[in-house]
């Protein structure tokens, strides 16, 4: 079945009726759904679905450490390793010996990592690559740059995107 990601900017109060009973109707589906673990709208897709019993159907996309899982989702996790001669950050997908892996250059200390764009997008573009459409709860008039980014990646890429501003 098909990936549906799931995206909620900062400072959304919750996710509208229409958008659960959507989640509803693709859970009984069989559709899955993936989303991050920020603390603000992405927590708020973790309580609806777990409040949908649709935990198994849902997967969390972090780096290293999963940030916001209060409901105990199921992770798909992404390790970062530095290697600090050759200036290099590895990310790998945690337990999937198929994964070749994603190389960041040009990093001069490890604790620049978090800080670098590319690192800070990784995430955002893998679940951009394995949804097949893409479901926005964002406020009236604020759109990060993540928001905005995401927006972007999906047109690119011509998925549907379906927006709800409250």
């Amino acid at each position: 079945m098909a990936k549906i990601l799931l995206v909620g900017a900062p400072g959304i109060a919750g996710v509208p009726n229409e958008v659960i009973e959507w989640l509803r109707a693709y859970g009984v589906q069989g559709h899955e759904f993936i989303l991050g673990d920020t603390k603000t709208g992405d927590a708020k897709f973790h309580r609806t679905l777990s409040s949908l019993g649709l935990i198994d159907k849902s997967t969390i996309y972090t780096m290293n450490t999963v940030v916001e899982n209060p409901y105990d989702l199921p992770i798909k996790k992404f390790n970062t390793l530095y290697d600090a001669d050759t200036k290099q950050v590895l990310i790998e997908e945690d337990g999937n010996p198929d994964d070749t892996g994603y190389v960041i250059s040009g990093v001069e200390k490890e604790m620049d990592i978090e800080h670098n764009r590319e690192w800070y997008e990784f995430r955002d573009k893998r679940l951009i690559n394995d949804c097949v459409m893409a479901i926005l709860v964002l406020n009236t008039g604020e759109q990060t740059k993540r928001v905005q980014s995401m927006i972007m990646g999906l047109n690119i890429r011509n998925k549907p995107c379906y927006t709800f501003m409250i």
